[in-house]
């Protein structure tokens, strides 16, 4: 799941370790997820990773996120990340706001 989250800023032209480097050390950190397990994969399954935005605060963003196999969704997750530097909370970068709001 982490990894359809890195694809998300992907496809919004955002690289986490730009952030990093550009932003003086801007991270994203879990700070709480919801999960259901809806049903179960198996070794060599190909699994797609749906990730949107679902709401945005200040410092934080709540993605909802699918795991699924063809159409059947196997994980439903709702997962809160905060924005932090240097172990602080930070505002999320106005830039990766609004092209978060257009790609949702």
């Amino acid at each position: 799941m982490e990894r359809g989250r890195t694809e998300l800023l992907r496809a919004v032209e955002v690289a986490q370790s730009d952030l990093h480097a550009e932003m003086g050390g801007l991270a994203f950190v879990v700070r709480r997820m919801t999960i259901d397990f809806l049903g179960a994969a198996v070794m060599d399954d190909m699994l797609t990773i749906v990730t949107r935005p679902k709401e945005m605060r200040g410092a934080s963003m709540t993605l909802a996120q699918e795991v699924r196999r063809g159409d059947e969704v196997l994980v439903k997750a709702d997962v809160m990340v905060a924005a932090v530097r240097g172990g602080r909370a930070v505002r999320i970068p106005d830039e990766l706001r609004a092209a978060l709001s257009v790609n949702s």
